[in-house]
């Protein structure tokens, strides 16, 4: 079962896996995974970098490869 945490910035969500998969917006919308992460914390603190970078009008996108 997947047990969900929401907080302000993304979600983390507990896969039945036992990792911990972090998820975001972005100012369009779109959903983004943050990766999967061994611990909760870890989750939460690759969450916390993104949000500082997007509030700092830098983040990179995996996805494209490229700085936003």
């Amino acid at each position: 079962m997947v047990k969900k945490q929401k907080d302000k910035f993304g979600t983390i969500d507990r896969l039945p896996s036992e990792m911990y998969r972090a998820r975001y917006r972005l100012r369009t919308g779109e959903q983004v995974s943050a990766g999967t992460f061994a611990t909760e914390e870890l989750a939460q603190q690759r969450l916390d970098e993104i949000e500082v970078d997007l509030r700092g009008g830098e983040h990179w996108d995996d996805r494209r490869s490229k700085v936003k």
